[in-house]
């Protein structure tokens, strides 16, 4: 008989015969290591108090475990493999990582029993990104997925990498290009290209917000992506593009770049509507520089003349 824990926080690596109940809020596509021909997935799970866990399923047993731990769904969780996890590798406070695999216990919670709440987020509109622009914090979004790019080559420091753009757009109407890099264009970027004709709502978890161009979002290594999350403002927001599918095939239909290079085009639209003013600083500029010259001419013609008169005293004196 096992027992059941309600806290991540009494499961260590030496207790026996347990299981606790957690929803799974994350889980990744199957990776490969760098470096390795390892497959591994990522999950990260939450205990009836709110307390979030790291997990992970490596190999075979992704396989195994493929038909369940589905996200936002909860599980009776026994006999993983617990253990401290790497520094390098912690997202989430709690200090120890669990290992799942062929030996451990998943159970379906009952139907008649009560499951655990969706998760919380702080999920920040398009307009409201710019108070988070090149900070250190830490935010949601979520938002339909409307047009994609072809995945093309650039040069890093580290070498070549492949980054693909995906042209978001939520309520406030202001697409966004967020430009995903390495695995996540192999893994995501094909599942929502599948897709992409139905305009996939997508959540991102974990993300800064930068100021290239503008504003600019691109995932990162810790990032988090769910396609078409079963929660209650993705079925608000999927009423809302249902609503207005006609305004976004129009928007669409403007071009992918629209939402690119903000900052960019709206320099040049400044300097297109400051060019008077600014042809009048130039002709200012050229006309004090023609000013400065001629007073070098009238003064070298003066110290002439003045050479000239001094020479004409001299000969009359004489």
């Amino acid at each position: 008989m096992r027992t059941v824990y309600v806290s991540i926080k009494d499961i260590i690596p030496v207790t026996k015969n347990w299981k606790v109940k957690m929803l799974v809020a994350e889980k990744s596509p199957k990776r490969i290591a760098r470096n390795s021909i390892t497959k591994y997935q990522n999950l990260t799970l939450i205990d009836p108090q709110g307390n979030r866990l790291q997990a992970v399923i490596f190999g075979k047993d992704i396989d195994l475990h493929d038909d369940t731990l589905q996200v936002f769904q909860s599980y009776y969780i026994g006999n993983t493999y617990v253990k401290a996890i790497d520094p390098r590798h912690k997202i989430e406070s709690h200090e120890y990582q669990w290992i799942i695999n062929s030996r451990t216990i998943i159970e379906n919670v009952e139907d008649d029993e009560p499951v655990l709440k969706d998760p919380e987020y702080n999920i920040i509109p398009f307009n409201e990104l710019d108070a988070y622009k090149d900070t250190d914090s830490e935010i949601e979004i979520l938002a339909i997925a409307i047009q994609m790019m072809p995945p093309r080559e650039v040069n890093t420091v580290n070498g070549k990498a492949t980054v693909q753009d995906i042209q978001l757009i939520d309520e406030s109407l202001k697409p966004l290009t967020l430009t995903m890099w390495a695995r996540f264009v192999h893994d995501e970027c094909q599942q929502i290209s599948n897709i992409i004709a139905t305009k996939p709502i997508i959540l991102r978890m974990r993300i800064k917000v930068g100021s290239y161009e503008g504003l600019s979002l691109s995932s990162q290594v810790t990032n988090v992506f769910t396609i078409d999350p079963l929660l209650p403002a993705a079925v608000s927001l999927r009423t809302w593009a249902t609503q207005n599918d006609a305004l976004l095939e129009e928007i669409i239909a403007k071009g992918f770049n629209t939402s690119r290079g903000s900052s960019s085009s709206n320099a040049i639209q400044a300097m297109t509507e400051h060019l008077p003013y600014l042809a009048n600083i130039a002709n200012a500029i050229l006309e004090k520089e023609w000013i400065i010259h001629l007073r070098a001419e009238m003064n070298q013609y003066g110290q002439l003349r003045q050479n000239k008169l001094n020479v004409l005293s001299v000969e009359s004196i004489n």
